[in-house]
């Protein structure tokens, strides 16, 4: 939305009131201008919201084509199984899957993988892939 006629608009009403003594004038701009930064702002929330969707979207198709999320972008939303990497202090990695655990007290939700640590930290996940569905 193009806000440049509106504002131009406010302006010459300002212009005009701060001339004159009338407190109408100045809150009849006053008003049109928070009019006009509300809409502003609610442009900004809907733009965000549209931002974040594309986010959402381009990381989805990301994980798709590229497989493995870092565990410190961000962790998987559900428990179930995924394929993790896990990387030593020595800088060497080992993957193996394992179940992520979610448990909701309520409050602050736990969350955890179940693996036996072989001096190892988990790095990177990835979802199974969907199930095949080809010849039989």
């Amino acid at each position: 939305m193009n806000y440049a006629q509106d504002i131009e608009q406010i302006e010459k009403k300002y212009i005009s009131s701060c001339g004159s003594r009338d407190g109408m004038k100045m809150c009849e701009w006053l008003e049109d201008l928070l009019t006009l930064a509300k809409k502003m702002r609610e442009e900004i929330k809907e733009r965000d919201t549209e931002i974040k969707d594309l986010q959402y979207d381009v990381r989805k198709m990301a994980e798709l084509k590229f497989g493995w999320i870092r565990c410190s972008e961000r962790l998987p939303e559900k428990d179930d199984l995924y394929p993790i990497t896990v990387e030593r202090e020595d800088g060497t990695r080992w993957s193996t899957t394992v179940r992520y655990r979610i448990d909701d007290d309520g409050v602050e939700p736990e969350r955890y993988w179940i693996y036996e640590p072989r001096s190892g930290k988990v790095i990177a996940w990835m979802p199974l892939p969907e199930t095949y569905g080809g010849e039989r």
